[in-house]
């Protein structure tokens, strides 16, 4: 018992003078302005007006498109090849990223399309 406590010390001790010079590496700030769904532009529409479908086959979908999603730097250029409406009106575009078909809201090029978001009222329990 007694050789076993002590060299769980001696470990212990050797563990914590080996980690005792490390600091940890500072963290590094990614931003990305938005996500974009794989695909061309009738994938982004399909989403918008299934975003509620609840069936198996729907949510099948969306896990994929989301799954698959990418995010897009600021800044980043890309070249649009198609635009489109949603059947809320939105403006969606289709372009490509690194070689990649994708599709988003305009408003991941375009922020001052965004509209801003309510506030929600002070006591939500009535």
């Amino acid at each position: 018992m007694k050789r076993s406590t002590l060299f769980a010390a001696a470990a212990a001790t050797m563990l914590a003078l080996a980690l005792a010079g490390r600091t940890p590496a500072p963290a590094e700030t990614v931003v990305y302005s938005y996500a974009a769904l794989p695909g061309p532009i009738d994938n982004c529409k399909w989403f918008d007006d299934n975003l509620n479908d609840h069936s198996e086959e729907a949510i099948v979908h969306l896990t994929d498109l989301l799954y698959n999603r990418a995010a897009l730097p600021p800044g980043e250029s890309v070249n649009v090849t198609q635009s489109g409406t949603t059947a809320r009106g939105d403006q969606i575009l289709a372009f490509t990223l690194h070689g990649r078909l994708l599709c988003a809201g305009a408003a991941a090029f375009h922020p001052e399309m965004v509209e801003a978001t309510p506030t929600p009222p002070a006591d939500i329990s009535q």
